[in-house]
């Protein structure tokens, strides 16, 4: 998470006492706060938006943009397996070992001045992944 704002009104001032957060999660669906010094996650700045993307070598990297003032890139050290979507995917179906079942959607820009990439990473746990296009067909993806 990110989020300063310099341009606040003159009477109040600058907000900028967020150093940003990095959540771990536990794998069964907890998240906790992890510390700067031990995740090297810091986006101080003037932060306006955040985007996860996938590199060529399948690590996963945080992008935090800044109005007028560098892009900050962190790299997280572990490599996923993800299915990058095609253009008319819409949504994809995801079951899991234990049989639950859960929904990832593919958007084109999913939030205020951040994009994500149309992507799925997913762990070992999932036993298949049945993606849905916009036209209503469906595929499943080799695992």
């Amino acid at each position: 998470m990110v989020g300063n704002l310099y341009a606040a009104e003159v009477n109040t001032g600058r907000y900028d006492a967020s150093q940003g957060l990095y959540l771990q999660g536990d794998g069964q669906g907890n998240f906790y706060p992890a510390k700067a010094r031990e995740s090297g996650f810091c986006a101080d700045g003037d932060a306006k938006g955040v985007a996860m993307l996938i590199n060529g070598d399948g690590h996963q990297l945080v992008v935090v943009g800044n109005n007028s003032g560098p892009v900050k890139t962190y790299a997280v050290n572990k490599k996923v397996k993800t299915y990058r979507a095609r253009r008319d995917d819409a949504f994809a179906l995801i079951t899991l070992k234990n049989g639950k079942t859960y929904k990832h959607e593919f958007y084109y820009g999913s939030t205020y001045l951040s994009q994500s990439t149309r992507s799925l990473s997913y762990s070992s746990d999932v036993v298949k992944i049945m993606v849905f296009t916009i036209k209503g067909e469906r595929r499943e993806v080799p695992l």
